[in-house]
């Protein structure tokens, strides 16, 4: 072997193996964090979908609750009344079909019996018993149900509320959602992922054979794909699968068509927490691998040049060099075993010496060369350390302004920068204030104390990151010469600005400087950018988070809302609280209720103001204003300024409020009056999601209006009824006693003259409410009743009022009975004589035995050619009868 080849092969050699070493660890630590984020990331998405899930099913819930609540959909579906129920809930289910993308909404009776599809009227009558496990357990509970369940047509949330009427359960009303491809698909445009659906094969559920996909195939023989998001379906291994079914979620990595994909499969559970199916939630981290391995094999290449290099300079150095000298021998063989302290003595000026200078040269630039390699990657390796250190802490907050303020705090601790800072651009986009910062000192809190912002389109250099997106460096600058320069920050001599940005959004920046001067070059922005990019995926997953938060608070809020509308007991009482429920909700400082006149005008009967501005009474005519133009048309209308809004009514000239919304208050298509909501703070207008939380509000707050008004009416006719049966009891005591007074008396027979007595109390004898006698009680005048023999009295009064009415319904009773059977036993005499002269005969006189009269007389006259003079004898028993003529 060569002298060449002993002293390179062990120089190659070692610089192979310290490159394979890092190139290994980098990948593995940088492989095993990625996957840790993945699996955050995926069970945030599966927490995004549970919440969706649990969104659609306390909609389907608040939707069936509103109509079971409904009297006169109890009332309906009590009777049977199909077509009644039809006009009464046809319209909203319409509107709520064509608003939230309801599938169907149905009415049966128990135990599971189709009454009355909405969205097919046409079809009723059939047993769901065995397709709709919903309904049998509502009807059979008395409870309602709501949730994912397996029928005839797939995966589907049903919300089945009881229907009682009159304290009697008669059946249940739902509302129904379709939980597939199109709820995957919204879901796949909001987070960029892909979804799929499978459900479980179960003898005891409906057939679900037609469900799966044409042309797809299914992981297991008991487990079909519903939908899928992908155009390709695939799926994770069987174990995965299987636990899944079992109620154990686990994530899968695989490859398939060349890109790289990582699978979290989670048991899909339906309204009983039975699992039911798996839901697959797929992201392909092809682009992450990719950067990934980018950045090692970049640094992998760079190694590899400079050992190139070095081993060329190396080699051509020693062919040059070696001579047969013991002394260039001995530092070559020092060379070779790695010892790069030897140098040759240099002892002449010919080309020995120059050999030999220049063999001393190379080892000292071998050794610098190596010194700095070793720094560099010791410096990268930190780097990127601290990197996957701030890229777990991003992961695991969800809290954004606790992130942000252990995001800051990694930076300045693990780089040694002198100071960093998340800026991000508020809800108007001119600004970019400051959210947290680290730095020296009190810093950070003197300038967040200042509110501290950036004009997003000023000339800064945080304005130029926010506008180009890209990355900005300021390199140093003498102090004195340093434009713009911050008095809190006096050691500051570089900085770099980083966009924080998602997709094509860009929430912020984050801010750094350090105190050493051109501190920032590519190379470590482009470790500062991925951990930007960290940070700003983060703060949206950590944004989202609270979002669905919000949005799940606001749900109940709402379904409790509109449970204690419904329990109000007047109409004052119901304001309030609207107007509580409503500010609460909405984040709204100032609501009003706007009815109807009999002028045909609008006034605003109550109202919660803002400011000392009394707006209570104000009028408007109809499609006057914002609140006239709803009433007019019947729909939802918002303003955001509605100081510049062209359709503004002088009569809100003076109104403190900035931003406005008008929901009209619909219930079976009638206008009961307007909900009118503002805001009186700038830049806070009504969203969307205002508007569809305030139109859901409205409609229990209108129900429960009309509620009152049938209570009110109901309550007047039970007055009325109450009357009416006062003044018939009086009448008919009044018949059937006319002229008539009972009394009767006792008097104790051991009261003498002696013990003087006199009046103690009078007692009414009252049936229902009419006054029909009464009960006198006399003793000595030193007698006190207790109050146990008041209740007595009172008590025998109302038991004597009862007994006296039976008794004169029994009286009338017995006499209908005797006057029916002495009418028949006449007319059977009547009917057996058979000449007319016996007939009258019997006739009179069994009148005259029945009546008592003395004198009773019948005449028959027949018109000939006049009037016959008439003849009369009476009997022998003073019974006057008319002979014949």
């Amino acid at each position: 072997m060569t002298v060449t080849r002993k002293i390179l092969s062990p120089t190659i050699a070692l610089f192979l193996l310290i490159l394979v070493t890092l190139i290994g660890l980098v990948f593995f630590y940088a492989n095993t964090n990625l996957q840790a984020q993945e699996t955050v990331n995926l069970g945030m998405l599966r927490q995004s979908f549970d919440n969706a899930t649990t969104a659609q099913q306390q909609l389907t819930l608040a939707l069936a609750t509103q109509l079971a609540d409904n009297p006169e959909v109890q009332a309906a579906l009590a009777a049977g009344d199909r077509q009644r129920l039809l006009d009464l809930t046809l319209p909203a289910y319409r509107i709520l079909s064509a608003q939230y993308g309801l599938s169907q909404a149905q009415f049966h009776v128990p135990p599971a019996t189709s009454f009355l599809r909405l969205h097919q009227p046409d079809q009723f009558g059939d047993d769901l018993s065995r397709d709709r496990p919903t309904v049998l357990a509502a009807n059979q509970t008395h409870q309602p149900v709501a949730g994912l369940e397996i029928e005839r047509g797939g995966l589907s949330m049903r919300g089945v509320v009881p229907v009682t009427y009159q304290g009697q359960p008669i059946g249940t009303v739902e509302y129904g959602l379709d939980a597939g491809l199109p709820e995957l698909e919204e879901l796949k445009r909001e987070y960029g992922v892909d979804w799929q659906i499978l459900v479980s094969r179960d003898p005891t559920r409906p057939p679900t054979s037609t469900l799966q996909p044409p042309n797809s195939r299914s992981p297991l023989p008991d487990l079909l794909l519903q939908a899928s998001t992908l155009a390709q379906p695939f799926f994770a291994d069987e174990a995965t699968y299987r636990r899944a079914t079992q109620g154990v979620a686990a994530t899968y990595w695989t490859r398939f068509n060349m890109l790289n994909y990582v699978i979290l499969s989670a048991p899909l559970r339906d309204y009983s927490g039975q699992v039911i199916g798996v839901l697959d939630i797929i992201q392909d981290r092809t682009v992450a691998i990719q950067f990934l391995v980018g950045r090692i094999l970049a640094a992998s290449v760079a190694l590899i040049v400079l050992m190139s290099l070095g081993t060329a300079a190396t080699a051509w150095l020693t062919t040059r060099s070696l001579r047969p000298i013991g002394q260039l021998l001995i530092a070559t063989r020092a060379l070779e075993q790695g010892d790069l302290s030897h140098t040759v003595t240099v002892i002449s000026r010919d080309e020995l010496g120059a050999l030999a200078r220049a063999f001393n040269s190379m080892t000292l630039q071998m050794r610098g060369l190596i010194d700095s390699l070793e720094t560099r990657v010791e410096m990268r390796t930190a780097q990127l350390q601290a990197s996957a250190e701030i890229g777990r802490a991003a992961t695991a907050v969800l809290d954004p302004d606790r992130l942000m303020k252990q995001v800051t705090a990694l930076i300045t601790s693990r780089f040694g920068y002198y100071y960093a800072a998340t800026l991000l651009v508020n809800a108007s986009g001119e600004y970019a204030e400051l959210r947290e910062a680290s730095g020296p000192g009190d810093t950070a809190w003197a300038l967040k104390q200042s509110g501290y912002k950036v004009p997003v389109n000023g000339e800064s250099l945080i304005s130029a990151a926010l506008s180009s997106r890209q990355f900005q460096i300021r390199a140093a600058l003498p102090a004195s010469a340093r434009p713009g320069a911050n008095p809190l920050l006096p050691d500051a001599r570089s900085e770099i600005v980083l966009p924080l940005r998602v997709g094509e959004r860009v929430l912020g920046v984050l801010d750094v400087y350090s105190t050493q001067a051109e501190a920032f070059d590519a190379s470590n922005a482009a470790v500062l950018q991925a951990m930007a990019a960290q940070i700003a995926i983060a703060l949206e997953n950590a944004a989202q988070y609270r979002r669905e938060q919000t949005r799940g608070e606001q749900t109940a809020g709402l379904l409790a809302a509109a449970l204690e509308l419904s329990g109000q007991p007047d109409q004052l009482k119901l304001f309030e609280r609207l107007s509580a429920v409503t500010r609460s909700l909405l984040n709204a400082d100032g609501v009003g209720l706007w009815f109807l006149q009999e002028d045909d005008t609008l006034e605003l009967q109550h109202t919660v103001n803002v400011g000392p501005t009394d707006l209570t009474g104000r009028q408007l005519r109809r499609g006057e204003g914002l609140i006239g133009q709803v009433y007019s048309a019947g729909v939802i209308g918002r303003v955001p300024d509605y100081a510049t809004w062209p359709g503004r009514s002088q009569v809100f000239a003076d109104a403190p409020f900035h931003s406005a919304m008008g929901v009209p208050l619909l219930w079976q298509n009638r206008i009961l009056g307007v909900l009118a909501i503002t805001r009186s703070t700038p830049g806070q207008p009504f969203t969307l999601d205002d508007e569809n939380f305030a139109q859901l509000l409205a409609a229990p707050a209108a129900a429960a209006l009309d509620n009152l008004r049938l209570r009110a009416e109901q309550q007047q006719a039970l007055a009325n009824l109450d009357a009416l049966n006062r003044r018939l009891t009086g009448e008919a005591w009044q018949a059937e006693r006319l002229g008539e007074t009972l009394a009767y008396e006792r008097r104790r027979s051991s009261h003498t003259a002696d013990t003087p007595s006199g009046p103690l109390l009078r007692v009414p004898i009252a049936l229902r409410g009419t006054p029909i006698g009464a009960i006198t009680l006399e003793d000595t005048p030193t007698r006190i009743l207790s109050a146990d023999e008041h209740a007595l009295i009172d008590g025998v009064a109302q038991q004597l009022a009862l007994a006296l009415e039976n008794q004169r319904l029994t009286d009338v009773a017995q006499r209908a009975a005797q006057r029916d059977r002495a009418i028949a036993e006449t007319a059977d005499k009547i009917h057996q004589p058979t000449d007319l002269d016996a007939i009258l005969r019997v006739a009179v006189n069994e009148l005259s035995r029945i009546t008592g009269i003395r004198v009773i007389g019948a005449q028959l006259g027949f018109a000939l050619n006049g009037p016959a003079a008439p003849r009369q004898q009476e009997n022998k028993e003073t019974t006057g009868r008319e002979s014949d003529p």
